[in-house]
């Protein structure tokens, strides 16, 4: 780790300091891949043992009781690490091209694609969900065979030490994966000296800076960004599941969840009936406490909205006289081009926009630029096809949030919300560079053969004999081989 234990301030990472890494990394990269998640996956049993003292860490947004910590956090995370002690070997595995694809004028080639670690990554943690979100990249990092380096956000430190040393005490070397300080200068200097990947959880205008320095050294990067997701109510949702996704989005570590749904499009006919159940439910809602930047940014883009013509049906506008606390707004009379619904909100709110129909919804949607998951409520059938429609990165049918925790799912945005994956086999593979083995069968190399004169009525039968649109074609083809073939021989 960075820095030292008298107090003074942080010392940045040094070259000498990254060579020693690559040199860790080298080591960790020749075991195999069974060998590497072997150790990785004691991590998920260290977490058991000490998961009240990893709890009672996470201080940002705000403490939360240790059984949300185990429901958002906890068993989120160990699963994928389970997921990656199971699956790697699998998915990491060298794969050999199937005969039957090859091309004729190739010859006999044997094709074999591999997976090759990245080097050193560097991974910039979220404050939101600072060890789920974070400790998943760090693992899917290892597992592939790279070192890591990991930032955590200001105010995870705690936390993203605890995880650290679930690692370490597995098995991991300390010099493979070291914890820098949360300090912005520590991940500039880092990109600076030269890393392979930068995996960033955070908002749009952070994937900007980051890109921004990186675009000097051509170094990839996995942005995994800010969202304003929508719900679609088709006419056959269940208006009391709705209702209760909705509540989910907003309480749900204080709402400050990138895929919580922050804009409902609902046809005219159902507007009512949901109104009436969420002012049911909200009545004896409590105030949220909700991170500053966050707070600062709804009271502007809300008083735009009401002075725009929405309206608030649930809620408090007074609270923005508060000190950062709140409670759950629902706004009505909300339009798609309304700057309350085209940005990302880390806060208690979600926008009630009535569309005509399913054409409507689409093009409403398409009005914001954030694209990282969406949920459809509908009669199954009807929302599987719709969902095919939506435009983001993970669609989830007749529920919200949790179902994109499962470790099998490939998450990622688009637009605004970043690009590239995370988690499941997908995240797992973007953790690699892929390299592709040819390797010469036999002694038929007509390509390193002095030029001859049959050579181009031989490519031109073998290019009639396999894509010409007609068998009389492809016969011509034949022909025009065999009679190159017969002039060759008979010199």
């Amino acid at each position: 780790m960075a820095g030292n234990e008298n107090g003074a301030a942080p010392v940045l990472l040094s070259k000498a300091d990254l060579d020693r890494l690559r040199l860790e990394q080298q080591e960790w990269s020749r075991l195999s891949v069974r060998r590497r998640v072997t150790v990785i996956g004691r991590a998920a049993g260290w977490l058991v043992e000490n998961f009240e003292t990893i709890a009672e860490a996470i201080e940002v947004p705000h403490p939360r009781p240790v059984e949300q910590t185990l429901a958002a956090e906890l068993l989120p995370l160990a699963d994928a690490i389970r997921f990656v002690e199971r699956q790697a070997a699998r998915i990491l595995s060298t794969r050999t091209l199937s005969k039957g694809d090859r091309p004729l004028w190739t010859g006999n080639v044997k094709v074999r694609v591999a997976r090759d670690p990245l080097g050193i990554v560097l991974v910039l943690g979220t404050w939101n969900y600072p060890l789920f979100l974070t400790g998943v990249h760090v693992v899917q990092a290892l597992a592939a065979g790279n070192g890591v380096l990991l930032k955590p956000a200001p105010g995870a430190e705690r936390v993203s030490e605890l995880f650290c040393r679930s690692l370490w005490e597995s098995g991991v070397p300390r010099r493979l994966l070291q914890l820098l300080p949360s300090g912005v200068e520590h991940a500039r200097n880092a990109m600076d000296l030269g890393v392979d990947r930068v995996v960033l959880t955070g908002s749009s205008l952070t994937g900007r800076r980051v890109l921004g320095q990186l675009v000097e050294t051509l170094t990839p990067a996995t942005l995994e960004l800010s969202g304003c997701d929508a719900m679609f109510v088709l006419s056959t949702a269940d208006l009391n599941r709705v209702c209760d996704a909705i509540l989910l989005g907003l309480r749900l570590n204080g709402s400050a969840t990138c895929i919580a749904p922050r804009r409902v499009l609902i046809m005219p006919d159902q507007l009512g009936p949901l109104q009436t159940r969420l002012k049911e439910r909200l009545q004896f809602a409590t105030r949220i406490k909700v991170f500053p930047a966050a707070f600062k940014l709804l009271k502007q883009l809300a008083h735009e909205a009401i002075s725009e013509g929405a309206e608030v049906l649930c809620g408090d506008v007074n609270d923005f006289d508060r000190d950062s606390e709140m409670l759950p707004l629902v706004m009505t009379g909300v339009r798609p081009e309304m700057r309350l619904v085209q940005s990302d909100l880390f806060a208690p709110v979600v926008s009630l926009i009535m569309v005509n129909d399913w054409a409507e919804a689409i093009a409403a949607d398409r009005r914001c630029p954030y694209a990282l998951s969406a949920s459809v409520f509908g009669a199954t059938d009807e929302a599987e096809q719709r969902a095919m429609q939506v435009e983001a990165g993970c669609v989830v049918i007749n529920d919200c949030i949790v179902p994109t925790a499962d470790p099998r799912v490939p998450f990622g945005g688009r637009g605004e919300s970043g690009y590239g994956m995370t988690r499941g086999a997908e995240g797992l593979l973007e953790m690699t560079r892929l390299k592709s083995i040819c390797v010469r069968k036999g002694n038929w190399v007509p390509h390193l053969e002095p030029p001859h004169k049959t050579d181009r009525s031989i490519l031109t039968g073998l290019f009639k004999l396999q894509h010409g649109a007609t068998w009389r074609k492809r016969w011509e083809g034949m022909k025009e081989i065999w009679k190159s073939i017969r002039e060759r021989q008979a010199e």
